[in-house]
């Protein structure tokens, strides 16, 4: 039963390698989703990225769409 202490240990380390990783994948994920879907409000407002998407300046928005 020696050996026994290091398995549990070895597990132990294991397994909460892999729940940091499923957390940081699904952190990656939600920041994913987070930013397309303020895109697409961003899209559907009416909002432009600027050059080459419209004729007029940068600061024709009057403080208006940013943050996308």
């Amino acid at each position: 039963m020696v050996g026994s202490s290091q398995e549990e240990e070895k597990t132990t380390t294991l397994a909460i390698i892999a729940i940091v990783a499923v957390l940081a994948l699904l952190g990656i994920v939600v920041v994913t989703v987070a930013v397309t879907i303020s895109q697409k409000q961003a899209e559907a407002a009416g909002c432009e990225s600027g050059f080459p998407n419209s004729a007029r300046g940068l600061n024709a928005s009057k403080g208006r769409c940013f943050g996308h």
